[in-house]
């Protein structure tokens, strides 16, 4: 059994990496009736275009990048915040890797205890999971005791990062949250609902490690949400970012575990499950995951509701490969064919 939730690992990696640790969804078109919308000048908004694009070329900072866009906002169209914003997501995950190995030397323990103690003592005043994000991650950076330690993880934060804990240690994550807070309400839908779903993960993600870390029911949300992105906006940018997020839930889905608490002790799926299958199969408007479903409770019906035991998993490891693998060529073909 433990040589198969290694293998299970390989399909969960990626997305540790793009998420962490429960805000709800923010419609980005909504409005207070009382609420004044400022009316964006056209000739202004390209102007903002262009020089948008000048500093593209002049290969700027992530810093100099959120200046930018926090400055220009305002008088941009939802268009052109959409590219800057995006635009500012790429040069994130290109400078990410750097920023994680300055938390992988000889400095990293005394890193990770100045972020613990501070934590302690403000842990009452931030946001609730794994990560720290979005504004009140500044909290955490301004009661680190030393100074040099506080100045490096408020570097961090300035340019847009968050810190997640993982496997006893803390690393950068792309804030989304943070975006989600400054930028909802001047982006379109479809980037709206790609910092919607990468702020959920970062508030509390799919997975810990290889381990559910969800409830059965969220995993069946997420799973068609993402479903819905993938289907909604074929062209998107953030196409891979959100398939990699559903993958991780389709093999959760397909690949029932006592260690998730989605089988019982003789190896049957709790009820809850069982639910989740059927309100899943019920809804044939998500195409992939419905064949996924499909596929796993045709199983379990074949094996007369037992699913091995903990020396035995084979044949359940067997056809999760099978129905992940399946999954994802029908993303391909259903969503991603040109």
């Amino acid at each position: 059994m433990r040589k198969h939730l290694k293998k299970g690992i390989l399909f969960i990696s990626l997305a540790l990496i793009l998420t962490a640790c429960n805000s709800g969804k923010v419609e980005p078109s909504s409005t207070d009736k009382n609420t004044k919308v400022e009316t964006i000048n056209n000739e202004e908004s390209i102007k903002v275009a262009e020089d948008f694009e000048k500093i593209l070329a002049s290969g700027a900072t992530i810093e100099k990048m959120k200046k930018f866009i926090d400055d220009n906002i305002s008088k941009s169209d939802k268009d052109t915040v959409d590219k800057m914003v995006n635009e500012l997501i790429k040069l994130q995950k290109e400078n990410l890797e750097k920023e994680m190995e300055k938390f992988y030397n000889e400095q990293d323990l005394h890193t990770y205890n100045e972020i613990n103690k501070s934590y302690e003592k403000v842990k009452s005043d931030l946001d609730e999971g794994y990560s720290f994000a979005g504004k009140t991650k500044y909290i955490l950076a301004e009661n680190i005791e030393d100074e040099k330690v506080a100045n490096n993880i408020m570097k961090l934060f300035n340019k847009g990062y968050g810190l997640s804990n993982s496997e006893g240690s803390y690393y950068p994550v792309i804030d989304y949250k943070i975006m989600k807070e400054n930028y909802i309400e001047n982006i379109n839908g479809m980037t709206a609902d790609y910092l919607n779903i990468m702020t959920d993960n970062l508030d509390e993600s799919t997975t810990v490690e290889e381990y559910l870390s969800v409830s059965i029911s969220e995993l069946k949300d997420r799973t068609l949400e993402y479903e819905e992105f993938l289907k909604n906006y074929p062209n998107s940018p953030y196409m891979e970012d959100v398939k990699i997020q559903y993958m991780v839930c389709i093999w959760k889905l397909v690949n029932p575990n006592i260690f998730d608490g989605m089988l019982d002790q003789n190896f049957k799926v709790v009820s809850e499950l069982e639910e989740v299958y059927k309100s899943i199969l019920l809804d044939k408007s998500h195409t992939v995951t419905h064949e996924a479903v499909q596929g796993i409770t045709e199983f379990i019906d074949s094996k007369k509701g037992v699913l091995g035991s903990l020396d035995n998993m084979d044949d359940l490891m067997n056809i999760s490969y099978k129905l992940h693998d399946r999954a994802a060529e029908r993303i391909k073909e259903l969503y991603l064919s040109e």
